[in-house]
């Protein structure tokens, strides 16, 4: 049975604003003086009745080949290796480790330490990325 609170948003609509409410929630939890709150409480609370709305949607696996769609039409999988095009990161490269709602999760291949970033960014411009393999 799907919440009523969210019959009147599409898969698209839910996907965004999980993705917000989820980098909220890691701000939250990061923060001593607001971790334990009603605020913080509230929030989780809110992701995971939104996550747990998103998986019932028929159409979720479209929404997300859609968001995990580069703007040239390359779709981001985990296992693949994108070079970093901004001058200040000369030569980094960066191995995709899972992708959802059109986040990114990445770390060097390497084994560094990992990083989120959004697949929006990831096209050949001067601060963008390319795909390498």
């Amino acid at each position: 049975m799907t919440n009523p609170a969210f019959a009147d948003n599409t898969t698209l609509e839910l996907c965004e604003t999980l993705v917000a409410m989820r980098k909220k929630l890691r701000r939250l939890e990061k923060d001593p003086g607001t971790r334990r709150t009603m605020l913080a409480a509230t929030t989780a609370t809110y992701v995971r009745d939104l996550a747990a709305e998103i998986e019932q949607r028929p159409d979720l696996e479209q929404i997300q080949r859609r968001l995990n769609t580069t703007r040239e039409g390359v779709l981001v999988e985990p296992g693949q290796i994108w070079r970093d095009r901004d001058k200040r990161m000369y030569g980094r490269l960066l191995k995709i480790l899972a992708v959802e709602y059109g986040i990114a999760t990445v770390q060097s291949p390497s084994g560094g330490t990992w990083t989120r970033i959004s697949v929006a960014r990831m096209r050949p411009i001067s601060t963008g990325f390319d795909l390498v393999r």
